[in-house]
């Protein structure tokens, strides 16, 4: 399942060079220069989506990541009682459905918008493509992905102690 867009496009030269300039706000991509910047963002597509669309919906196919440029977003998981919880909220600048890159299972969780939201989205088959082309890019962007869901299970693991 993909977003809902208000505005699907692919990047125009214009947009591009601006996306490869946001690129250096996201922990996943800082560190690269302008080049691989700009290659990196060809790969992507830019979508808009108003408040309370679903982004990705637990238990939908994993094939995309989304880096949050503008607006929130809301991550809920279902819980044994079958109701919805509220997992977080992720903001301009971070990165959602980071592991669909890496193992393509279903979410895991699912994501809606809290307030209208610009995001890229860069999908598996356009990472893999991107891999081809540049496999060094493709290396760098994996090794920053590994650390950080790296990071997070570490931080994971520390707020479930604290429930044991």
């Amino acid at each position: 399942m993909t977003p809902s867009p208000l505005d699907l496009h692919a990047c125009d030269s214009r947009s591009l060079d601006l996306l490869a300039l946001n690129l250096a706000d996201f922990a996943l991509f800082s560190g690269l220069d302008a080049r691989e910047a700009r290659l990196l963002a060809s790969h992507m597509l830019l979508y808009g989506a108003r408040q309370g669309t679903t982004i990705f919906a637990e238990g939908d196919p994993g094939n995309f990541l989304c880096l949050i440029l503008e607006g929130r977003t809301v991550i809920t998981k279902q819980g044994d009682d079958g109701q919805p919880h509220t997992i977080g909220t992720v903001g301009p600048g971070k990165t959602i459905g980071e592991m669909a890159l890496i193992d393509g299972e279903p979410r895991s969780a699912s994501c809606s918008c809290q307030t209208d939201v610009e995001l890229a989205l860069l999908s598996k088959s356009n990472f893999d493509k991107l891999v081809q082309t540049a496999p060094l890019l493709g290396y760098k962007v994996m090794a920053r992905l590994a650390k950080l869901l790296s990071q997070r299970l570490r931080q994971t693991t520390g707020q479930l102690v604290d429930h044991i």
